[in-house]
């Protein structure tokens, strides 16, 4: 945690928790439906892209649980077209969204908090301009150079021999623009020669029909940050160490090693004293970065530390999974490494969203 989370309202005790619990209760908050991604393997272009989101009903499932242990009712709803008919057939009180695709696809996640919007159901996490740019990496990249928040040099292609900017130095990293999860994210996916760079864009564009983001490879340190928003915003660090393998020739987030490879990588703490000038900067930037994407109630955002020690966001995730350790969820394994259980952090998600939102009566 750094060092500015000493005065953040996240709670420290049972009497924390139960507060938070109260307060949800007495405005009303019974029914929390649950939103969750509907994967089925025909909506999905290769079997990598429905793993990525085959996992979250079983993390629906697990949630489920702890909000009944916290006293609510509960029922889970599939982001499907039908989904505006079953809100406003039940109206819950609260919604808990787990939708990151919708038929498979990125940008058509935007449909649920639309529907939410037009239901006036509070829900948590981010709305549609957040999510709108989180299915396209290369406008949210715009918007941090824009406001100096460090990011990769990088261009945007969107056929294979198209003419490589002479601004780009190798090594290079090729990412799907439209996608998120690691999807596309192979082993061999940075490259040290153009050569490589050629056969990598045949790849993707064939399999995925995606534009795709060429980015300078950042040789080093990698971060997870994650924030929790309440009265202030909590800010939870981590730094991803990497099992030696000959899989990779660089250390990096595939897709293999976020779901395949057991081990691949563990979370530690970052706060060692010679870096929390670094860890400063960095919750900073992060804050900054929230805020200008509109984000809302939680976060993750990656970063990498090249050899100087300068950090570049390459990834910012609204409604990153969420979830507890058990389900190796980031959020769940950061915050727990800081003394902080799951279920205090899910508690002021809910507490904020309501507090935030337009459609409770509070504004």
């Amino acid at each position: 945690m750094t060092d500015d989370d000493t005065h953040l309202n996240v709670p420290k005790n049972e009497n924390g928790y139960e507060k938070t619990i109260n307060f949800l209760k007495k405005k009303g908050i019974k029914l929390i439906g649950i939103t969750y991604s509907k994967a089925e393997r025909h909506f999905f272009p290769t079997e990598e892209a429905y793993i990525s989101e085959q996992e979250v009903f079983e993390r629906a499932q697990v949630l489920e649980k702890i909000l009944q242990n916290m006293g609510f009712e509960t029922k889970l709803y599939p982001g499907d077209e039908k989904l505006f008919q079953h809100l406003s057939n039940d109206q819950p009180d609260l919604i808990l969204n787990l939708v990151d695709t919708v038929r498979g696809l990125e940008f058509l996640g935007t449909c649920i908090p639309a529907s939410l919007d037009l239901t006036q159901i509070p829900y948590t996490g981010s709305g549609m301009y957040a999510f709108i740019l989180s299915a396209n990496k290369a406008l949210m990249k715009e918007i941090l150079i824009e406001n100096n928040i460090p990011t990769p040099q990088y261009q945007l292609v969107k056929r294979v021999r198209e003419p490589l900017s002479k601004r780009l130095r190798f090594p290079l990293i090729t990412k799907l623009n439209n996608y998120n999860g690691g999807v596309g994210l192979t082993n061999d996916a940075v490259s040290d020669n153009e050569k490589h760079l050629r056969k990598r864009l045949s790849y993707l564009f064939k399999t995925y029909k995606s534009p795709v983001i060429i980015e300078e490879f950042i040789d080093g340190r990698e971060l997870s940050v994650i924030i929790v928003e309440g009265d202030k915003k909590s800010v939870y660090i981590g730094e991803k160490v990497f099992a030696p393998t000959k899989k990779r020739k660089y250390n990096f987030c595939s897709f293999d090693a976020t779901w395949i490879e057991e081990n691949a990588y563990y979370y530690k703490k970052f706060d060692r004293p010679k870096d929390r000038r670094l860890a400063r900067k960095v919750s900073h930037l992060a804050k900054k970065a929230f805020d200008l994407l509109e984000m809302a109630d939680y976060a993750k955002f990656d970063v990498r530390v090249n050899k100087r020690g300068k950090p570049y966001f390459i990834d910012c995730n609204p409604n990153p999974a969420l979830g507890p350790a058990e389900c190796d969820c980031a959020i769940g394994n950061i915050t727990k490494m800081y003394g902080v259980p799951f279920k205090y952090i899910l508690a002021r998600i809910l507490k904020n969203s309501l507090k935030t939102s337009k459609y409770n009566g509070f504004h």
